[in-house]
């Protein structure tokens, strides 16, 4: 539930590199290219520090995502949700944190729902008390 700490780690080193080496290299020629180096270092470390918190982030939400998931125990919800997973890839980072938001609000109101709807049914069901348990479990 962690995230990706490895890949925060590989894209922080990335970075800072990045903004070590790009200005050393550049004052190696002449000083402009070393101010050229500090640009660019520090572009490229903002860069890969973005990216790797981006996708630390990611791993987080989606591993809080799907313990929600295991907490409902609701086998249709789990089985429509994972289907949207592999039918719904985000196109570009405004879809992708549409997609997070819509999943996790989703999975709230469904994990609220369930936790009423869950042993009405198992009550059905089983046509006793019994599946009130059941479903609350």
């Amino acid at each position: 539930m962690i995230g990706s700490p490895r890949n925060l780690l590989k894209y922080a080193r990335i970075g800072i590199t990045d903004f070590v080496d790009l200005p050393r290299r550049g004052f190696e020629r002449n000083w402009y290219s070393g101010i050229g180096g500090v640009g660019l270092g520090t572009i490229s470390m903002l860069k890969n520090f973005s990216i790797g918190t981006f996708q630390f982030t990611q791993g987080v939400s989606h591993g809080f995502s799907s313990l929600c998931v295991l907490a409902v125990t609701d086998k249709d919800y789990a089985i429509k949700r994972e289907d949207e997973h592999l039918t719904q890839k985000p196109q570009n980072f405004v879809e992708g944190v549409g997609f997070g938001a819509k999943s996790f609000l989703y999975s709230i109101y469904s994990a609220g729902f369930g936790i009423i709807q869950r042993p009405v049914i198992e009550t059905k069901r089983l046509r006793s008390l019994k599946g009130f348990g059941k479903g609350m479990w």
